[in-house]
């Protein structure tokens, strides 16, 4: 990391210390318990006792395209990926479907994507290479620029009203990825899932940037009688996925209003009913 970005970061430290300091307080009061499940899974040891369940394995068409591709525009991933892909991205298979891809290189990836999807799928890419024109075609559009500035995501939005997954596999600069996912997330249609390749290395800062959206995606507002009324954020989305490597959020097919836990039954121990009543407050 240049030294201009070490001192941007530490800038950007001091300012959100001044400026929410009981935020900042909670954060380095979370640090010891980060560091604990950093250690624990440092020395992590498994155990013998081999797995009793065999589980089958999904049909991948985007993993036969890769098999069978011997020559021709290349496609670099961690095979690893392609499973992810698959489980999150299946539903969209053979439908008319809005999928950008961040990082073209070759051009190899979207012939992978409209493999996968079929032909009811528009593609969109993104590059900062002006050379990645070439792969233009009737189904897809290509989009030079640097997935840093926020401007050329604005003229992005304008040009493509309708997005369902964005995968990023551009530059794979902290900055850039949260700048992408700042940009193009509250964009994704509802449903939408966002993905970001390549996130490596212990305590890497886009890492600690998904720490700050799962910890909001657990907030709790005061118990209601209708239940726990969401926060915006909560009420668009869905989940948040960590993978080796890949972070993965699916946004809600509907806003969710609220979190309501019914009771179901008739037998309850009445000494629990004041304390979880308290939690909830």
């Amino acid at each position: 990391m240049s030294i201009a970005r070490k001192a941007s970061d530490l800038f950007r430290l001091a300012q959100a210390i001044v400026r929410q300091p009981r935020l900042a307080l909670s954060l380095l009061e979370a640090v010891p318990y980060s560091q604990r499940g950093f250690n624990f899974s440092r020395n992590w040891q498994q155990s013998d006792d081999e797995s009793r369940f065999s589980y089958p394995t999904m049909p991948n068409r985007m993993q036969e395209f890769c098999d069978a591709l011997v020559e021709g525009p290349g496609v670099w991933k961690w095979d690893h990926y392609l499973d992810i892909y698959n489980r999150h991205l299946q539903k969209f298979m053979d439908r008319e479907v809005h999928v950008m891809e961040v990082g073209v290189y070759s051009g190899g990836g979207l012939r992978m994507l409209r493999n996968y999807f079929g032909e009811q799928s528009q593609l969109y890419g993104v590059d900062i290479e002006a050379d990645c024109k070439c792969y233009a075609n009737d189904h897809t559009k290509i989009f030079i620029g640097d997935q840093e500035d926020r401007s050329f995501w604005g003229d992005v939005r304008k040009q493509v009203p309708c997005l369902d997954v964005l995968i990023d596999d551009g530059g794979h600069e902290h900055e850039q990825q949260i700048t992408t996912l700042e940009e193009m997330l509250p964009h994704l249609s509802p449903g939408g899932v966002f993905i970001c390749e390549d996130i490596r290395g212990d305590l890497e800062r886009f890492n600690a940037f998904a720490y700050g959206l799962t910890s909001s995606l657990s907030k709790m507002t005061p118990y209601q009688p209708d239940g726990i009324h969401t926060t915006a954020f909560q009420s668009n989305i869905a989940s948040i996925h960590c993978y080796p490597y890949v972070t993965i959020i699916e946004k809600a097919n509907a806003p969710i209003p609220r979190f309501v836990a019914p009771k179901r039954g008739t037998q309850w121990q009445p000494f629990l009913e004041g304390k979880l009543m308290k939690d909830l407050q």
